[in-house]
């Protein structure tokens, strides 16, 4: 059984294929081809049909499974401890934890688990991801060209997590056998993935928007490249320098391109930082990249200086460990999705698709005499299952009849001839009627009146002689309150501030304000004041 990985970015797609040969996974071919001038959907996907039929003619004969991986931005990943390690309890588990831990309805998404760590009989260690329906139909209707089945469909952080770890053994020796190692950072082309492990065992899982794929853009801009010749130039010649004494202008140039994005990385990683020490409790001591942007020279000793910890490339992948990662490092989540298609039950490769799988098997039953035979049997169950959930059904009404009867004469009080269920309904719903009739009058009752607006604005206004009140204009309703008149020039400003003092102030649209409105017009020679205002009064509570 050979595993195809096919890994299909923005702008190119890579095969990584794998067979396991004496329970050890060797590569048998990787390839990366770029979209070149290809932009729309239909050109790309006939461009990788016609490679996958390239790559079926070389393996003809043999039993191929496809694999693909949805991207990283569809998916969304969360921890959780349970008690039991079976997978089918662990996956009827998940539909109630996910509207607690996504922002996504259960009935709208698909999901799945990697199991981490059975602790013990009771305790077992899952990472679930889930993805929206809507948007594995989107990503699976770009793939119908091809007209390939599809092994599974996984997505490229769980893919990644396949080269760190020893996972083609039971499930109690799935681990990362580098216990002095807790982080690893795939640094990619669009995004990078923090990977956490705790006594060797996966943990927990963050994604970072930031992907060496930038750097990639400027170096095809400034020089003039191809992007399949900006990535070779990126690869063999990316760095950064430490100082630039004794460099040419043109290295600086090239490193400070560098260094620009790398520092937009820093303060990201800074602050996804803190948040996973105060919520998950992870601390971060030293970490080990691999990827893409792990090529770039003298990059751990940059990271190691300005985020304050240990950091260093990774030499080798745990599950293979003879390829030499750094030759292709585009090629790691095809690899690893690779891998991801060669698990065996009971724990098989992370699959979006599972539930579906289900669903199809029973439609999928070989011959027409079989399928025949089985419509057959299929016919006779439902027949006989009608029959009895006819007589279950009668039985039930009869038992609810009852109920009915029973729960009418010891709540509604309803003599034995009126205690039927329509007659109980009729009474529910007269009852209804009085309790919203009577809610209605509660509420009327505790409306403030216009007369104890008024008084409170009196109370608190106090006398009219000392201000010089004369009130022209006066409308109160409820506890909004109009008022025009004059007074006292110089109590204007302290009769505004009083009135202010007592309304209700709301933040609103313009032609809606509550909150007093004033103008004045100043009459020198017999220092009056004209007032016009136009307020909510606060509730005794809020004054």
């Amino acid at each position: 059984m050979i595993s195809l990985g096919l890994y299909i970015s923005k702008e190119s797609f890579f095969i990584a294929e794998l067979v396991l040969e004496n329970q050890k996974p060797k590569i048998l071919h990787l390839e990366e081809n770029f979209w070149v001038h290809l932009e729309n959907e239909e050109e790309k996907m006939a461009f990788l049909s016609q490679k996958i039929k390239e790559r079926e003619q070389v393996h003809k004969g043999k039993a191929l499974r496809f694999c693909f991986v949805l991207p990283q931005n569809f998916v969304s990943s969360f921890s959780l401890e349970l008690p039991f390690k079976e997978r089918f309890k662990i996956l009827k588990n998940i539909p109630f934890q996910v509207e607690d831990h996504t922002p996504f309805q259960a009935d709208k998404v698909l999901f799945d688990v990697r199991v981490c760590q059975i602790e013990s009989k009771n305790k077992t260690h899952v990472l679930s991801f889930v993805s929206p329906q809507e948007s594995v139909s989107d990503f699976l209707k770009n793939l119908e060209e091809l007209k390939k089945p599809i092994h599974l469909l996984s997505c490229s952080v769980s893919s990644l997590a396949n080269v760190l770890e020893v996972w083609n053994q039971p499930l109690s020796q799935v681990q990362n056998p580098d216990f002095s190692i807790d982080t690893y950072l795939y640094l990619g082309v669009e995004n990078s993935y923090l990977f956490f492990y705790k006594k060797g065992f996966l943990h927990h899982i963050s994604v970072l928007d930031w992907g060496c794929g930038g750097i990639v853009g400027e170096m095809q801009s400034a020089y003039k490249l191809s992007r399949e010749k900006a990535w070779e130039e990126f690869f063999n010649k990316a760095f950064l320098l430490s100082k630039t004494k004794g460099f040419t202008k043109e290295q600086i140039f090239f490193s400070n391109l560098v260094r620009q994005s790398v520092e937009n990385f820093i303060p990201k990683f800074n602050l996804l930082k803190m948040s996973l020490m105060a919520q998950k409790d992870l601390q971060i001591s030293q970490m080990v990249l691999f990827g893409p942007g792990a090529m770039i020279k003298n990059l751990s000793a940059f990271l190691t200086e300005h985020l304050g910890l240990s950091v260093y490339k990774s030499k080798k992948l745990t599950g293979l460990p003879d390829w030499n990662w750094r030759d292709k490092p585009t090629g790691l989540i095809a690899v690893g999705l690779s891998l991801e298609g060669l698990k065996r039950h009971p724990y098989p490769g992370l699959d979006f698709l599972h539930f579906k799988k289900q669903q199809h098997s029973l439609l999928s039953l070989g011959s027409v005499k079989n399928r025949i035979f089985v419509y057959g049997i299929a016919f006779f169950l439902l027949s006989s299952y009608a029959f009895l959930k006819y007589y279950e059904t009668n039985k039930l009404l009869s038992q609810v009849q009852v109920i009915f009867q029973d729960y009418a004469k010891k709540i509604a009080f309803l003599p034995a001839h009126k205690s039927e269920p329509e007659d109980l309904k009729t009474f529910l719903k007269e009852q209804e009627e009085k309790t919203l009739a009577e809610k209605r009058i509660q509420k009327e009752i505790q409306k403030t009146s216009p007369i104890e607006t008024l008084e409170k604005v009196v109370m608190e206004v106090g006398s009219a002689e000392e201000w010089g009140l004369s009130i022209k204009f006066l409308k109160v309703s409820g506890l909004q309150v109009e008022m025009k008149g004059s007074l006292k020039a110089d109590k204007l400003k302290a009769f505004q501030t009083l009135i202010e003092s007592l309304s209700f102030r709301e933040v609103k649209d313009s032609s809606k304000r509550s909150e007093p409105e004033g103008e004045e017009n100043l009459d020198l020679n017999n220092e009056r004041a004209e007032f016009s205002f136009s307020f909510k009064l606060k509730r005794e509570k809020e004054i």
